[in-house]
């Protein structure tokens, strides 16, 4: 029990990293999610697609879960892509506190894939775009972040390898400068 406080937000429960005070966990994760799904919406406007924020993309309308962080209507083969954008840390929990950043990104990813299965629409591919609170981007991400690479290298005429270091130095980049951000204004 001691340890677990030692780790837990003082406001809202939830684990602080090495990088957060503990104080403002919640304040400075949503601001990480919301630069990553920023990121991720610029390097999709860029490649001329319309990307959607925030929407409701689930079987049920009445259904609150929102999944889409990120929705890209026709993505691929005429699915529309439904993007869950979250930063996950070593210390996200007090039971996963002895992992790697990439096992708590992984517990993460399949602790979103078991809460929306089932209440993702037929016709729509889901996906859990995991980085840890340090920019670190799960190799899941990989393939989503070549195949967005293409139309992005056409628009902006640079080549294929190029526009993939361009997206993932911006989401890395905008994860780890909101931590900046939010550290700063808590002093």
């Amino acid at each position: 029990a001691e340890r677990e406080r030692a780790h837990l937000g003082a406001k809202c429960g939830h684990a602080a990293d090495a990088m957060e005070p503990l104080n403002s966990v919640c304040k400075v994760a949503f601001a990480k999610h919301r630069a990553g799904v920023a990121a991720i919406v610029r390097a999709a406007s860029s490649a001329g697609l319309r990307p959607l924020t925030e929407v409701c993309a689930t079987v049920s309308p009445l259904d609150q879960a929102r999944p889409a962080d990120i929705l890209l209507p026709s993505f691929s083969r005429g699915r529309d892509l439904i993007i869950d954008f979250t930063v996950a840390t070593a210390l996200s929990n007090v039971e996963k506190a002895a992992q790697d950043p990439t096992s708590a990104m992984a517990a993460v990813i399949a602790s979103k894939r078991t809460k929306y299965a089932g209440r993702i629409p037929l016709d729509s591919d889901f996906f859990v775009f995991a980085v840890d609170s340090t920019g670190g981007i799960h190799h899941s991400a990989h393939p989503f972040i070549r195949r967005l690479a293409i139309p992005l290298s056409h628009n902006l005429g640079i080549p294929i390898p190029s526009a993939i270091s361009r997206i993932v130095q911006s989401i890395s980049f905008s994860v780890v400068a909101e931590a900046g951000r939010g550290m700063s204004r808590m002093r």
